[in-house]
């Protein structure tokens, strides 16, 4: 009887156990070697089409857990509903962790509305009206004239990376000035990271759409920053501080000519 009992007794603290809490899947993979193997499994999975491989390759949880929050108040003076809020409790944790999906997210997204928007040649990507006595239907097939799935199915990487200094040539002082330098050691003291450093690898696209105005296998930027977190590397953004020294919009979303 007493065993029965006990047996009871456990199953129900398990039950209580599992009812009581909450796992949650993670989204961010196990890192990589090196800042170039993190933008290569990023192409990768975009190549694949794999919105859940792009995902992963990125700094979720890990960003979440080492951002500093004070340290970036300190550095801006203020505090925005846009920052994470204080890790004090789990659910303030989980919340940051969303907010941080959120923000990835929309990288990707803005990498998939890219070719649109260029192809389409819209001056204000911001707001795009619909021309007088159009339709929603015509407005997006003439937004949408490819499709960007298939886009990304016909890139080719072939292990090429460009050197900063190539193509930050005309910026290159000033990207190493002290100024610079100092900023982004700040940058890096606010993502709590071990390092973090910019990549920009070259990739071609032979897509059908695009060789009617383009020349074929042309070739484009990809472009994201970096981080480190102990030995492991995950994509921070895409575009990143490179892309903003070229002169490219934030809509990009790593995208360059």
């Amino acid at each position: 009887m007493r065993i029965g009992l006990y047996k009871k007794i456990i199953f129900l603290f398990v039950f209580c156990l599992i009812c009581s809490s909450k796992v949650y899947a993670q989204m961010e993979g196990d890192g990589y070697n090196s800042s170039k193997a993190a933008l290569e499994a990023y192409i990768c999975a975009m190549k694949a089409g794999d919105i859940d491989e792009m995902l992963s390759v990125f700094a979720i949880e890990t960003y979440a857990a080492h951002y500093n929050l004070e340290q970036t108040i300190e550095k801006t003076g203020t505090y925005t509903a846009q920052n994470l809020l204080p890790p004090t409790n789990e659910l303030a944790k989980q919340l940051n962790i969303e907010l941080r999906r959120k923000e990835v997210m929309e990288e990707i997204r803005k990498a998939y509305l890219f070719w649109p928007i260029e192809v389409g040649g819209y001056s204000n990507p911001y707001e795009i009206p619909i021309p007088v006595n159009s339709t929603a239907a015509a407005f997006f097939d003439e937004l949408f004239p490819l499709d960007v799935k298939s886009l990304y199915a016909s890139i080719q990487f072939n292990g090429e990376f460009y050197m900063l200094n190539e193509l930050l040539e005309e910026q290159w002082d000033s990207y190493y000035s002290e100024e610079n330098t100092i900023i982004r050691e700040r940058t890096r003291e606010c993502l709590g990271a071990d390092e973090y450093t910019s990549e920009a690898a070259a990739l071609k696209i032979d897509f059908p759409f695009l060789s009617q105005t383009l020349e074929e296998n042309w070739t484009v930027l990809f472009m994201a920053d970096t981080v480190r977190y102990g030995d492991r590397w995950y994509i921070l953004d895409l575009q990143g501080e490179i892309g903003k020294w070229l002169g490219y919009s934030q809509l990009t979303g790593g995208w360059g000519k």
